[in-house]
């Protein structure tokens, strides 16, 4: 009964980054522009993460930004944290991969990620990687499928080991 406690505390949100404000510019008829600062509103998304046993579980967190997919990849790319390494959750995601940018067109997202993104690693650490972020980015509505693109080259294998 207790682990079920702990995984429904995982999985509707361990993480808890406060809204942060965002600033936005109306322009009037007259030229006249105005900016306000107006907080963004956090979403529940999850992040996906490997357990001692390389097999992927989901956790909860709660992000903002104008993009939840965005700020999803972002949490993922930082790793888990509280209850989540307590629990064993880990990252086959190197540290220092970082997200360059992210697109959605025709039900296909395409994300940049660092270089690094591909360094070290088996085969089985390829494979989880790529997971995470597929399965972190197909959670959204109207994502079908995930391509990779590493400092901007689009890749059809990554690693040594030629996962596709």
């Amino acid at each position: 009964m207790a682990a079920l406690a702990v995984l429904a505390l995982v999985a509707t949100g361990c993480g808890g980054d406060s809204a942060e404000p965002v600033p936005t510019t109306t322009t009037t008829a007259a030229g006249i522009s105005t900016t306000t600062t107006v907080a963004a509103e956090p979403a529940d998304v999850f992040v996906y993460f490997l357990d001692t046993d390389a097999q992927l579980v989901t956790a909860g967190r709660t992000v903002t930004g104008d993009d939840p997919a965005e700020a999803a990849l972002e949490a993922l790319l930082a790793g888990p944290e509280g209850i989540e390494t307590d629990l064993g959750f880990a990252s086959a995601i190197p540290a220092g991969t970082e997200l360059l940018g992210l697109e959605t067109t025709g039900g296909v997202s395409t994300v940049d990620l660092s270089a690094g993104f591909e360094s070290g690693g088996g085969s089985a650490s390829m494979l989880g990687r790529v997971a995470q972020v597929v399965y972190t980015l197909t959670q959204f509505d109207g994502v079908d499928a995930v391509r990779f693109q590493l400092d901007g080259r689009p890749v059809e294998s990554i690693g040594g080991e030629g996962v596709i």
